[in-house]
């Protein structure tokens, strides 16, 4: 579904309500995230999805429920938060990012330190970049249908290049296939 700019709600955040207690999580940053969009943006604007968070301690006026699929949701929100569970692991690039990109909403990431190598650039925002969850929202207002188009057509390069095949499932036998044979997989 191709739902117009100007329909679309701003920001969602799809992913299961989670803790840890490792050095290098990102649960805690996805937390404050959308602690702070459901203070600072109008009701409505924010979205939150996913399983646990109705369970949570903390009352969660933007929550959702879960949906059947995020392609069900995407469509209807300009962007989507996509924190991946652990920082500054190189190449650890999930579906996060991807779903969001082949739903047509552009992804927020943080995560991998390398994700422009896997993921192009343009198709992106990285939240690494801003100092602040207000730096960044007040960033996201700025984007304009223009600019959110760019963003999308950056998308749709990137899903039909070469580097989204490392993505689909003959790379990944590969992968498995040739590291079984090299010994590494253990």
């Amino acid at each position: 579904e191709d739902v117009p700019f100007e329909s679309r709600r701003l920001l969602a955040n799809i992913s299961g309500h989670k803790r840890s207690d490792h050095a290098d999580e990102l649960y805690t940053a996805r937390r404050e995230t959308i602690r702070y969009c459901e203070q600072a943006l109008p009701e409505g604007e924010f979205g939150l999805f996913g399983t646990g968070w109705g369970q949570d301690a903390e009352h969660h006026p933007s929550y959702g429920g879960t949906p059947r699929h995020k392609w069900d949701l995407y469509p209807h929100f300009r962007f989507g938060l996509c924190y991946e569970n652990m920082s500054g692991v190189p190449g650890y690039v999930t579906e996060k990012i991807l779903d969001c990109i082949r739903s047509g909403t552009v992804p927020v990431y943080l995560g991998a330190p390398n994700v422009a190598s896997y993921v192009h650039a343009d198709a992106f925002i990285d939240r690494s970049q801003f100092s602040s969850d207000a730096e960044l929202i007040d960033y996201l207002r700025t984007i304009d249908v223009a600019g959110f188009r760019r963003f999308r057509e950056a998308g749709r390069r990137f899903l039909h290049s070469r580097e989204f095949e490392r993505f689909l499932p003959p790379a990944f036998v590969e992968t498995i296939v040739r590291n079984a044979m090299d010994g590494s997989a253990r």
